[in-house]
């Protein structure tokens, strides 16, 4: 049997009860703490065994894991990473366009580790990916999660980490023609960073603010500058000015 402890910085421990062995954390991709965890059970009557961990923390992040992967802890491990598996989150439906609330959102969106290069950080890349199609399906978007097609040679449900398509409609006077596109492209993944060789600020994983600078993995290259966009473009939508 498994116990599951929420933690104050977003973390949920995995322990063993037989051995006393944390066998590993779950994120839920955002640094506050976690709110509760409840286990859910499926409605075809079929088994007594759990059918889904559900977790949630104090600003309305959702995550949701198949309770059967959690099973196949049985030794150390550092970090959730399960074949055939992928985690679903549910990230806070704000509209708020405000300055404030992009930070906070910037600063939920750095707090995700989502090293591409590193397969242990494989499910905070898909916690990326989807806490951003939150938040563009949040702010009106029409959005799409596409991945490559598994092959039978690859382990893993998806070859690819995912791909996030988003439309937002622009402000249309009558019968004016519409406007060509404008595409906006940018990259949820980042390149690896440890606390001890970071010198900038406290750690890569949160946004400080330091002498009139922000601080933090992936502040300008590039989930700052996607932040910014999706802002800005829903900042001109509400004004009527997005033509």
């Amino acid at each position: 049997s498994l116990l599951l402890t929420g933690m104050s910085n977003g973390k949920i421990s995995v322990w063993h009860c037989g051995s006393f062995d944390l066998v590993a954390t779950l994120a839920l991709g955002s640094p506050d703490p976690v709110f509760c965890i409840s286990i859910g059970y499926s409605q075809d009557g079929g088994s007594n065994d759990p059918s889904f961990v559900l977790c949630s923390n104090s600003k309305g992040v959702i995550m949701v894991w198949k309770a059967a992967v959690l099973a196949h802890f049985g030794s150390y491990n550092s970090r959730l990473s399960v074949d055939g598996y992928l985690p679903s989150v549910v990230a806070p439906c704000s509209t708020d366009t405000s300055n404030d609330s992009m930070i906070d959102t910037l600063s939920e969106f750095i707090a995700i580790p989502s090293v591409s290069s590193d397969p242990k950080f494989r499910e905070d890349c898909w916690v990326a990916a989807k806490f951003l199609a939150a938040k563009l399906d949040a702010f009106g978007c029409r959005v799409k999660i596409c991945t490559r097609q598994r092959s039978h040679a690859s382990k893993h449900q998806s070859d690819s980490l995912p791909l996030i398509l988003a439309k937002m409609e622009a402000n249309l006077v009558g019968n004016s023609n519409r406007p060509a596109p404008i595409v906006i492209y940018g990259h949820y993944d980042v390149v690896s960073a440890s606390i001890e060789d970071w010198s900038a600020s406290s750690s890569p994983w949160r946004l400080e603010s330091l002498d009139g600078f922000f601080y933090g993995r992936g502040i300008s290259d590039d989930k700052g500058p996607i932040i910014a966009a999706i802002f800005a473009a829903k900042k001109l939508q509400e004004s009527g000015d997005l033509k």
